[in-house]
């Protein structure tokens, strides 16, 4: 959602503010602002919408500030507008928020009672007016500090500048994620590491309840009560290359054919080479404890496309785990009084590792006794320190909004987490083949994405309709549900999808000429079935798009047909079947003038409930 960042330290700081929110404008914003402490004053330039927006006010900004804090907004109290993006100001302090304050109007109306004057409609503001409160009261940021994290409820990492103490800044987290960076020429802090990547590779990722004093020389790290706490440092293992959209047009794009690789790269760390005692390497996937218990259930838990990830898996794991296996909408899960506990498995499944739906439901399986595990891609994030063990993606960055190489990186993931775990309890018929289609998967998908000539004329034939209908059956039924997400979040075109069989129970209804389906037809036993229901829409005066292995059953039957490769596993047939599904939507966007990167209303890291 959010983003922030600041600095501190002997260099000019707007450019590396700017440099920074540059960095997070994959996170998703709709204003921008920088504020500098200068000449002992706090000075600040905001606009609505994106950050070119915000170039021409910086020029008021004095140029030699050497301390700054900036932010990128995305709207949730307040629409969007200079007034509401941040920072926030009044004489002594500025601030930047990311996370959502829910008392937030309990405390408006004790401000206003104390005569503050609101100027946004922001919760952040809120925090503003008590942080001015309590420094008039105690003249000292710890206990500020320290009321903060007892008053506040919600989700918060906060960044403040105090006009009487300009050489340093404060940052505070609880819920929502927040790094430090350790400079030669000075200190960072943001909400992202890509952020202070250019600088320094030298962070500490704060926990929760904890806060720092950062200045130009030091980096002080406390508790909640006060206490100092040694910095923990790590190296960042990324270059900031990988941040870079090396000649593609869109970062969406780049990380659609960056799935091979990443496939590579998985698959090399985690299959023994041929000939090993066992095919699977528990300690590449993390799971060395896991593999160790019996489970009576697995909840596969996510929002958005990681939900899809566990509709999808689902089909496969219970035959790995030997147990039921559930997917549920982590923004969902808590509120019904889920039964779950001791003797149960819950998988959270985020790309960020920040996403607070499924953080609140795993706190909540954990207080509940469950085992926790993530799919994660995101080292130290606020999931994976809270979980008893991770698998990572090694997907690399991924910065477009919509999720691409982290989808299919989790289906390969988890896959793997299942067939090691089968491994691990001497199920091993067909693991042999499983490994060996496994090591064809990079190919088999490479061949999948080099169907672009076809994709971008069916793009071209196709862009100018208004609602699309997607089916599947079985793990491709919540593929089409996957597809159907891609085609919305950046083409805006209406699109939703059912499993085939359903077709006949309502959304048949929708069937004319003017609304198109993709049907996805897998090489496996629904694969007759896919047929007949492709036959119920063309005799409707349906238009079909076939996604599938394009023989001559599937040309005759679909109205056109967008191919990819076979594959006799379901489980990898869903990994190469998803890839022109992207390609598709990243062109129908293409044609409509769409923002790929950063579609409207939408955020990569989603940190609020």
């Amino acid at each position: 959602m959010c983003g922030i960042v600041g600095y501190i330290g002997e260099k000019e700081c707007i450019p590396i503010l700017m440099h920074g929110l540059e960095t997070l404008e994959y996170r998703g914003y709709d204003s921008a602002g920088i504020a500098v402490a200068h000449n002992n004053g706090i000075q600040v330039a905001k606009a609505k919408g994106k950050l070119k927006s915000l170039e021409s006010g910086l020029k008021v900004l004095p140029q030699d500030a050497t301390v700054g804090i900036g932010h990128t907004r995305w709207a949730t109290h307040g629409k969007p507008s200079q007034i509401n993006a941040h920072p926030h100001t009044i004489p002594a302090f500025a601030i930047v928020h990311n996370g959502i304050i829910e008392n937030y109007l309990e405390l408006k109306q004790e401000a206003v009672a104390r005569g503050f004057q609101f100027v946004s409609e922001t919760d952040t503001e809120v925090i503003l007016a008590y942080v001015d409160f309590l420094w008039s009261k105690h003249q000292d940021m710890d206990k500020v500090i320290q009321a903060l994290f007892r008053d506040l409820k919600g989700a918060f990492a906060i960044g403040i500048l105090n006009r009487e103490n300009p050489s340093e800044i404060y940052i505070v987290k609880h819920g929502s994620p927040a790094v430090l960076g350790f400079g030669e020429n000075g200190n960072y802090f943001a909400s992202d590491a890509y952020a202070i990547l250019k600088h320094t590779q030298q962070v500490m990722y704060l926990r929760d309840g904890q806060y720092a004093r950062v200045s130009k020389d030091a980096v002080e790290v406390k508790d909640k009560e006060g206490d100092l706490i040694a910095p923990e440092i790590s190296v960042l293992e990324l270059s900031q290359a990988s941040l870079d959209k090396q000649g593609f047009e869109h970062f969406m794009l780049k990380e659609i054919h960056e799935q091979p690789a990443a496939f590579s790269r998985t698959l090399d760390a985690v299959l023994n080479k041929e000939g090993s005692k066992t095919f699977f390497d528990v300690s590449a996937l993390g799971i060395q404890k896991l593999v160790q218990k019996e489970f009576n259930r697995v909840f596969l838990i996510g929002c958005g496309s990681a939900y899809y990830v566990g509709d999808t898996m689902r089909y496969f794991l219970e035959k790995q785990f030997g147990a039921s296996v559930n997917t549920e909408l982590a923004s969902e899960f808590r509120y019904r009084d889920p039964q779950i506990g001791k003797g149960d498995l819950f998988v959270a499944i985020s790309q960020s590792g920040e996403t607070l739906d499924t953080l609140t439901s795993l706190k909540y399986a954990k207080e509940k006794g469950a085992y926790i595990h993530a799919v994660c891609n995101v080292p130290e994030s606020s999931i994976t320190r809270e979980s008893d063990s991770v698998s990572y993606l090694n997907a690399g960055p991924e910065i477009g909004v919509a999720s691409t190489k982290a989808f299919t990186s989790q289906l390969l993931v988890l896959g793997l987490v299942g067939l090691a775990y089968a491994e691990s309890r001497g199920k091993t018929e067909g693991l042999s083949e499983s490994a060996e289609q496994l090591r064809r998967l990079p190919q088999l998908s490479t061949s999948s994405l080099n169907h672009i000539d076809k994709i971008k004329e069916l793009a071209e034939q196709y862009h100018h309709y208004r609602s699309f209908l997607f089916i599947g059956r079985g793990p491709l039924a919540a593929i089409a549900n996957e597809g159907a997400l891609k085609l919305k979040e950046i083409s805006y075109i209406h699109a939703e999808a059912y499993a085939g069989g359903e077709l006949k129970h309502g959304p048949i209804a929708l069937i004319d000429k003017d609304m198109p389906t993709m049907a996805l037809v897998g090489d496996d036993f629904y694969r007759e079935k896919m047929l007949a229901n492709i036959a119920e829409v063309t005799a409707r005066d349906g238009r079909v798009i076939g996604v599938g292995f394009a023989d001559a059953r599937l040309m005759e039957a679909a109205t056109d047909v967008l191919p990819c490769v076979r594959s006799t596993s379901p489980f990898i047939q869903a990994i190469i079947q998803t890839l022109p599904l992207q390609l598709f939507a990243y062109y129908i966007a293409l044609k409509r003038g769409t923002d790929v990167d950063q579609p409207r209303n939408l955020a990569k890291s989603v940190t609020v409930e």
